[in-house]
């Protein structure tokens, strides 16, 4: 029993090593067990991260493509929104002479029925000629003619000339006489216009077509053909024609004759 002893005496001189050493396991085991847990929390964050940029990253390839797609549809879009107006165009241009040519006399407003649903209601002609009648074969008439037609005095605001072309022949010949002052149609209340006398060119075009042309003339436009008829009173200039209608004129309305065998009269 001595050894028995012998043991519990050195264990209670060196119980206090014994303290410091189990408290040391304890700490350094503690250590590992820390060690350990942050080791696995850090690989827990680091596969959380990994998730996270995975999903960033398709989440901004599904971005990528949302984008793409909106840029496509806007494209799409857009081409639609040109091809649409471009019909539009076509739709009121197509409807805009139409209308020019109801007005103008040019075609008869029942002819532009079937398109009225897309045009809507075409007004009719502002002004016409009844004198002479337009017909689909252009009718004989004599050297010299007066031009007779209704107008919408609502609608006219210049006055109405008569220009006269012959076919081929790029010269329009304004009608009217500077001595007798005759130039514009007299119109009366009720709308009827008369003009003044109309020449059907000169002896050496007989047979000959000839288109003659009510125009609607604003103070400016007027002027030029005054000027013209002016000239014309001048033996060495006469009446060559014009080009070209001056600005300010609107052609309202035309019906072709084919001047007569008849002589015509020596004019003023």
């Amino acid at each position: 029993m001595e050894w028995i002893k012998r043991l519990c005496r050195w264990i209670s001189d060196n119980a206090k090593s014994f303290v410091a050493i189990l408290a040391f396991l304890a700490l350094l085991v503690g250590g590992i067990v820390w060690i350990v847990t942050l080791q696995a929390r850090e690989r827990d964050l680091t596969q959380q991260a990994q998730s996270l940029t995975q999903q960033a990253q398709s989440l901004t390839e599904q971005a990528r493509l949302y984008q793409a797609q909106r840029d496509d549809a806007r494209q799409k879009l857009d081409a639609a929104n040109q091809e649409l107006n471009a019909a539009n165009r076509a739709d009121d241009n197509l409807c805009a002479v139409i209308r020019l040519a109801v007005r103008n006399g040019s075609i008869a407003q029942s002819q532009a029925a079937s398109v009225s649903d897309r045009c809507g209601p075409t007004q009719g002609p502002v002004l016409t000629i009844t004198d002479p009648v337009k017909s689909s074969a252009p009718t004989p008439e004599p050297p010299v003619i007066v031009v007779k037609g209704t107008l919408d005095s609502s609608a006219i605001k210049g006055q109405v000339w008569i220009v006269t072309t012959v076919p081929g022949v790029n010269r329009y010949y304004p009608q009217g006489s500077w001595p007798d002052h005759y130039g514009p149609a007299d119109v009366s209340p009720n709308g009827v216009w008369t003009s003044p006398s109309v020449y059907l060119g000169t002896p050496q075009d007989r047979g000959k077509r000839f288109d003659i042309i009510a125009v609607e003339a604003n103070p400016a436009a007027a002027t030029v053909f005054w000027n013209y008829l002016q000239r014309g009173t001048d033996p060495h200039v006469g009446f060559p024609g014009i080009a070209h209608l001056p600005q300010g004129v609107i052609e309202r309305a035309q019906v072709t004759v084919i001047r007569s065998q008849l002589a015509a009269p020596k004019r003023d």
